[in-house]
């Protein structure tokens, strides 16, 4: 089935006035923000699709793929990059901050349209650095994570000197941090604002619902998710996503470049997988049964150990020394101390438990955590 990267081919020789701007187009903007856009585009600085495109020719061929950098998205910039209706579009307010130090991954930047006057700001989602992965888990203990400080701050400045309506967009990290952000503006900003569009992204603890600054936008809020979403049923949303269908399965859903479109240029409606209702409910449920001292415990554990290992990103993982560094992570698991390797325990027996009751209404474990734990020779 046809998805986005079909659409902008086929839509290529249609200015805005022949086709009005849509949501795909919107998605298509923001997957771009997952681009490496490092040395082309600065905070200060903006970039036009014309001048890109002579600097990007001598470049082209030598391109790596990478967990960021896939294929797919290399071809839907190349498609974007030559057609006629993408032909003016200009790049600008770019920001790219990963702090090993404060445990933060945050990238953002602003698409702007002049023929039909279109911005839309984009906050990009977890990039391939374990710094990047750790803080999203930070999201199930934490009030705010850094990220989510600095879209704020990004958001403001921005905003205060918009003169038109923005759109405010992010795909996984970067739709929670969207919501955030927003919420997170006076009021007389929160006007300027269009529409935020949430895609695939983690939710948030229903307290924040409650709060002042989400109401203010909540009805400008757009939801979308594959069938088989899984990041997308992290957390909680109270409002109803919008379900699409895709060619992959399971976690390659989590690409927007696999949400099938109709030959109309709609996504395609479905409904969700059972797997994916379940993963719904069996996340809640495991947040619920551990406190937050125990989740920070379990995050620290499970990526400091990764990191010690010489694992830094998700690209790292793709090298002929992963298997080794792994194995070195795993003994060092080994080596924690018992209250520690029991809490790992507890915590995935209570995640497989989960999953099993929100399979089976019905499900009864047949052994008890006592029983499991001393099958690791591990005391509570």
């Amino acid at each position: 089935m046809p998805t986005i990267c079909d659409y902008v081919n086929s839509a290529s020789n249609k200015d805005f006035e022949e086709l009005a701007l849509n949501d795909l187009d919107i998605v298509c903007l923001n997957e771009l923000a997952y681009l490496p856009f490092d040395g082309y585009v600065t905070q200060d600085t903006a970039l036009s699709f014309k001048d890109m495109r002579q600097r990007l020719k001598k470049e082209k061929s030598a391109i790596q793929y990478d967990f960021m950098l896939t294929k797919d998205r290399v071809k839907l910039f190349d498609a974007m990059l030559n057609s006629k209706r993408f032909k003016d579009l200009i790049l600008s307010h770019y920001v790219n901050d990963i702090s090993k130090e404060f445990e933060k991954q945050f990238a953002a930047m602003v698409f702007h349209i002049p023929s039909i006057n279109h911005w839309q700001l984009v906050f990009r989602g977890t990039d391939d650095t374990l710094i990047g992965w750790k803080e999203d888990f930070k999201l199930t203990y934490m009030s705010e994570i850094p990220a989510q400080r600095s879209a704020v701050t990004y958001l403001q400045q921005f905003l205060e000197k918009a003169e038109q309506p923005v759109y405010v967009t992010g795909h996984s990290k970067g739709g929670n941090l969207a919501v955030y952000a927003a919420s997170h503006q006076k009021a007389v900003l929160q006007k300027k604002i269009k529409a935020v569009f949430m895609l695939d992204a983690p939710g948030f603890k229903p307290i924040f619902f409650k709060k002042e600054g989400y109401q203010g936008i909540r009805d400008k809020l757009i939801v979308m998710r594959p069938k088989e979403s899984i990041v997308g049923v992290m957390l909680q949303l109270d409002v109803t996503p919008f379900i699409i269908d895709a060619n992959q399965f399971g976690v390659s859903q989590h690409a927007v470049t696999t949400w099938k479109i109709s030959e109309k240029g709609h996504f395609i409606s479905n409904e969700p997988t059972n797997l994916s209702k379940q993963l719904d409910k069996t996340f809640d449920q495991w947040v619920s049964e551990l406190s937050k001292s125990e989740l920070k415990v379990i995050v620290d554990l499970l990526f400091d150990t990764l990191m010690d290992a010489g694992i830094n990103s998700l690209n790292d993982l793709t090298t002929k020394e992963a298997i080794l560094k792994l194995l070195s992570a795993f003994g060092t698991m080994n080596q924690l101390d018992k209250k520690q390797q029991a809490l790992i325990q507890k915590s995935l027996w209570n995640l497989v438990t989960a999953f099993a009751q929100n399979s089976k209404p019905d499900f009864k474990p047949s052994w008890h955590l006592d029983d499991f734990l001393k099958k690791w020779k591990i005391k509570e």
